[in-house]
């Protein structure tokens, strides 16, 4: 059981690291810009700005932030965190 933690832990880094990433990807999908998407979940642009420059780590994101950010963009939270497509 401890190896396969070990060994899933270097996998979480990635995945973390690419969150900005796959937020501005999710958020051009639908359309918006940075400002739109941060007047639909209740943040300023200026975190959104954040989010997608990596400047504030995935793993500092608010669950409510992550569960308002999934809503608005159509996925799941394990969409928008990149664990959907984590295979141990």
């Amino acid at each position: 059981m401890g190896a396969c933690i070990i060994a899933w832990m270097p996998r979480m880094a990635e995945l973390m690291e690419s969150i900005g990433e796959r937020l501005r990807r999710l958020r051009e999908r639908r359309g918006y810009s940075q400002e739109q998407l941060a007047t639909l979940i209740g943040v300023p642009q200026s975190q959104i700005s954040r989010w997608e420059a990596g400047r504030v780590p995935g793993e500092n994101m608010q669950l409510g932030s992550a569960m308002r950010l999934a809503w608005v963009l159509g996925v799941s939270l394990d969409a928008l965190s990149g664990m959907a497509d984590l295979r141990i």
